[in-house]
């Protein structure tokens, strides 16, 4: 694991207090609500941004498999009857941030 993605586990595992790291991913989940898409996009990059990282994104599953692992996660850090999770299908980045 280069120096990079060792740094942003340590952080994803320890700084974070909604996240998990999963096949050199941190996503972090904030589990506030949040208005609007932009909203949103700032809250995460700005999230990753504070520890030195230029890379937070919002979440965009490359398929259903990790679309519904990272949903399984959302429900069980919310724990909140109704879920609204800003996504789209594309291409992930190393942080992503479910909102």
């Amino acid at each position: 694991m280069n120096y990079f993605l060792a740094q942003l586990k340590e952080i994803c595992n320890t700084k974070f207090e909604f996240s998990k790291w999963i096949n050199d991913k941190c996503y972090y989940f904030n589990n506030h609500k949040v208005q609007l898409f932009d909203e949103a996009q700032t809250i995460c990059f700005e999230k990753f941004e504070e520890y030195g990282f230029n890379n937070g994104k919002l979440f965009e599953p490359e398929d259903t498999d990790i679309f519904f692992k990272i949903y399984e996660l959302v429900e069980k850090f919310s724990k909140k009857p109704t879920l609204q999770l800003w996504s789209s299908f594309s291409v992930l980045n190393f942080g992503s941030c479910p909102i």
